[in-house]
Formats: C-alpha cells, structure tokens, sequence
C-alpha cells in the first residue's frame, strides 16, 4: 500500500472516531436533556395541580362565607342574590380550576377569607363584594 493511500486510511479512521465521539457526547446530552424536560414538566404539572387545588379550597370557603352570609342576612332579597354565587361554586368546578392555576389569577392568592356575617358580601348590586383577607 503507497503511504499516501495509508495516510487516507488513517484519516478516514480518525475522522470516523471523532464522528462516534461526536455522537456519543450528542446522544448522551440528549438523554438528560429529555429527563430534564420530563422532570420539569412533571414538576409544572404538579405545581399547577396544587395551585389548583388551594384555589379550589379557597373558592369552597368563599362560597360557605356567602352562605353564611345569607342564612344571616334579614332581608330576603339581598340573601337571594347571594344564591347564584353560591351555586356557582358547585356548577363550575372545571371552569374555576383552569382558571386559578393562571399566574394572573386573584385565586392564587395564599390568604385565608375571613367571612362576614351581615349582607355587607354584596354591594348593593347583587354582586358579591371582595371577601376581606387576613
């Protein structure tokens, strides 16, 4: 064999090397990167769950406050409006828990509701007003 056909060999060779190392480090990096990815989404998933959840929690208590509220409440009328928020919490679980896990979402909040005991949940309008927080 000539030695410039020997040295074409040995460079093949050594570039075919190189190339498997190559793809050894590529694949080995995206073997982590995928469980990095999965780890991380599991995470987002859980963390958005438990998001859901709390607000879930939060919701139940806003509305028992309501019903507090309206079993309290002397007038009639103003313990009828409060109804309808209260059996919205029982009709939209699904459309209230999408909702609470948005960064943007009042339900996030970490705070206990303190409920009150006199029509003073509603604004005059119908419409639930803020519920205190401690």
């Amino acid at each position: 064999m000539s030695t410039r056909r020997q040295q074409y060999e040995e460079w093949l060779a050594e570039q075919e090397r190189e190339e498997t190392a190559k793809r050894a480090r590529w694949e080995a990096a995206m073997g982590q990167a995928r469980s990095r990815a999965v780890d991380d989404y599991r995470n987002m998933t859980f963390a958005n769950a438990l998001d859901a959840w709390g607000a879930a929690s939060e919701i139940r208590e806003f509305c028992a406050a309501l019903d507090q509220a309206a079993a309290g409440c002397q007038e009639p009328v103003e313990a009828e409006r409060l109804r309808p928020w209260i059996e919205w919490d029982t009709r939209s679980p699904t459309a209230w828990t999408q909702s609470a896990v948005h960064p943007a979402s009042p339900m996030r909040a970490s705070t206990k509701i303190q409920p009150q005991t006199t029509c003073a949940l509603t604004s005059g309008t119908g419409v639930p007003t803020a519920p205190k927080r401690s």
